[in-house]
């Protein structure tokens, strides 16, 4: 199923965003002052106030000084420096000790492995990564089979006879625009440098096109209904289900050109939302294998089911695969236009990359697009800090200050075909 790509933020159960996880309760009560800061600083975390985020994550501490989940989301307003040594200690020492309430010791490994990242500390770090990593793996198993099988009979099923059998049947909005790609490609990132733009609206993660498509009656089943769902798609099926997703986006987006959808997995998606909704554009983003795949594999998604591949290389691989794949399809057969947006070409020459993304929108050239970085739109997704930054080079290679503990990794896509 598509999930949001979560970041560590923990919010109050009120939270009307999907992308999000929430303060939870304590003893089994409402929310205690340490919730409280929390979901403050998540709050401040998202209009990019770092510094207040900061403040009202350090006052939950202050509250319960043994409260995970505020260390997890304190080392994420900032890059840590020697100065934060005694945070970082803190945090050793209370690993270490006992009590600590269910999932909360993954906090901890996954904040204290980002504080040695940031320390230069790249084995110390790793280290903590491949134990949050075993300690967040959820109920769910990835099935790397199944996964290739999906995409399989989705390129059978959404092929060239099927786009001309449904040519024009949806609805024509030309608004919406689907950013997709693997999470930690870059999808938040030009989303933002869109929404930075007077005309479009950033809508974010938005689950819509999943749930239309399973609110037919084939849509019930599991991860493979799209082919039988495809198939007894009439005329009026497709009109309704284009106006249902663009019922379902957000009120302030009536007056926008275009408006991004940009929850990573829609590849999924793409032939349906090709069916439903003609007017529609595609944005790819890619990145190296390498640095996609362990920049998953170094987020602490909070929702522990969300992706159930990202915690073991193999699973990373196949997914990886799976999605190149099936992109390379829509590639090839997707009547909707679509445009690949390289990280490392985007990180190099910014200017050039977004005048490109808004020709490809059809928006004008404007400079507040290269600000991107100031706006204040809430970002709801584990990008948050880093699109309120100026564009920087150092994510690019990223991997090769773990890269003598990455041989499994580069060795499961070279295994996967994605070497």
């Amino acid at each position: 199923a598509t999930m949001p790509e979560n970041s560590t933020h923990r919010r109050a159960r009120a939270c009307p965003s999907p992308c999000l996880g929430h303060a939870g309760t304590r003893g089994g009560q409402a929310p205690a002052l340490p919730d409280a800061h929390d979901a403050i600083g998540a709050l401040f975390m998202e209009r990019g106030a770092f510094t207040e985020a900061e403040a009202a994550f350090r006052a939950a501490l202050r509250h319960a000084p043994d409260y995970a989940p505020a260390f997890g989301n304190l080392v994420r307003t900032r890059a840590l420096g020697p100065e934060d040594l005694p945070l970082v200690a803190r945090m050793r020492t209370l690993l270490e000790g006992d009590g600590l309430a269910p999932g909360h010791a993954a906090d901890l490994h996954f904040a204290l492995a980002k504080a040695h990242e940031d320390l230069a500390d790249y084995d110390r770090a790793f280290a903590h990564y491949r134990e949050g990593n075993r300690r967040r793996r959820g109920a769910r198993r990835h099935d790397r089979e199944a996964a290739a099988a999906r995409v399989s009979a989705l390129a059978a099923t959404f092929d060239p006879a099927f786009f001309a059998r449904v040519a024009g049947r949806g609805d024509p909005d030309p608004r919406p625009v689907f950013i997709t790609g693997m999470p930690r490609s870059g999808t938040s990132l030009v989303e933002q440098i869109l929404a930075s733009h007077p005309d479009c609206f950033g809508a974010g993660e938005l689950p819509h096109l999943e749930r239309v498509a399973r609110s037919r009656p084939a849509g019930a089943g599991g991860g493979s209904f799209l082919p039988a769902l495809a198939a007894g798609l009439g005329d009026a099926d497709l009109r309704a289900l284009g106006r249902a997703y663009l019922e379902a986006l957000p009120g302030e987006a009536g007056a926008a050109v275009r408006v991004t959808d940009k929850m990573p997995p829609n590849w999924w998606y793409l032939g349906f939302a090709a069916a439903i909704l003609p007017g529609a554009r595609v944005i790819h983003c890619r990145r190296d294998a390498m640095d996609v795949c362990f920049s998953i594999y170094a987020q602490h998604f909070t929702h522990r089911d969300a992706w159930p591949w990202a915690w073991d290389f193999r699973d990373l691989a196949s997914e990886y695969l799976a999605c190149e794949r099936l992109m390379a399809h829509w590639a090839r057969t997707l009547p909707l236009p679509m445009h690949a947006v390289r990280y490392e070409r985007l990180v190099r020459d910014p200017e050039a990359v977004t005048r490109e993304l808004l020709a490809f929108c059809g928006l004008p050239f404007d400079a507040r697009c290269l600000r991107f970085h100031e706006s204040d739109r809430p970002v709801r997704t584990a990008s948050a800090w880093q699109v309120r930054q100026p564009l920087y080079r150092s994510s690019v290679g990223r991997w090769r200050r773990f890269e003598r503990h990455l041989a499994p990794l580069r060795e499961a896509l070279e295994g996967a075909g994605a070497g």
